[in-house]
């Protein structure tokens, strides 16, 4: 048997081995193996980069030319020739007709040359717009001739005489065509008592523009 004190010595030392380790109601962490879930992104795009396709200007779209102006009447391209008109109470016309005998078309506009002759005396006629029997109302036309194709000018007159005097009379009639220096002389008797004129050339065979 061993001593009192040796007996209690040892159960001391038992008791406290017995205590020994983790306080009551403690949970010791548990050691595990924690695994990272990597959250893995879409690679990033990166915008694509489109190389600007840079074109040179083109030739600007053709633009047709203008149609060439229709030259004058030449000297020689009309020819000269008279026509009746309807006449009035003592008023008288005459139609001077010109006529395009070229090959090609050409304009005329204007006045005609004339002249009314007897003898040695000649003498202008006046130009007027419009007369009693006819003429130009508003501004004078451009008239483009195809080959063929005639224009006119109404010459017109008076033939009573208010003073019961007789009227002068020309026997020749010289014309010259709108622009041009060649005079043809008709033979025509014009009486001339309250005077003569001579309007602008017109499209057609009337004498009047617009025509009536």
């Amino acid at each position: 048997m061993w001593p009192p004190v040796q007996f209690l010595a040892v159960l001391g030392l038992g008791a406290a081995a017995g205590c020994t380790g983790a306080p009551a109601g403690t949970v010791s962490p548990t050691t595990g193996t924690t695994t990272s879930l990597a959250t893995t992104s879409a690679p990033a795009v990166s915008p694509t980069t489109m190389a600007a396709t840079t074109r040179a200007p083109g030739p600007p779209p053709a633009v047709p030319a203008p149609p060439a102006a229709t030259a004058a009447c030449a000297d020689g391209q009309l020819r000269v020739g008279t026509a009746p008109v309807s006449s009035g109470l003592s008023h008288y016309g005459l139609l001077l007709v010109f006529t395009n005998i070229g090959r090609s078309s050409c304009t005329v506009t204007g006045y005609p040359g004339a002249d009314g002759v007897s003898g040695a005396q000649v003498a202008a006629i006046p130009r007027t717009l419009r007369g009693y029997l006819g003429g130009v109302s508003g501004r004078r036309p451009v008239i483009v001739l195809a080959p063929g194709a005639a224009a006119t000018a109404l010459l017109e007159g008076n033939s009573a005489c208010v003073t019961g005097d007789a009227p002068h009379m020309f026997t020749t009639l010289r014309v010259t065509p709108p622009g041009s220096h060649l005079t043809t002389e008709l033979s025509f008797r014009l009486a001339d008592c309250q005077g003569i004129a001579v309007h602008p050339v017109v499209p057609g065979r009337t004498g009047n523009y617009p025509s009536r």
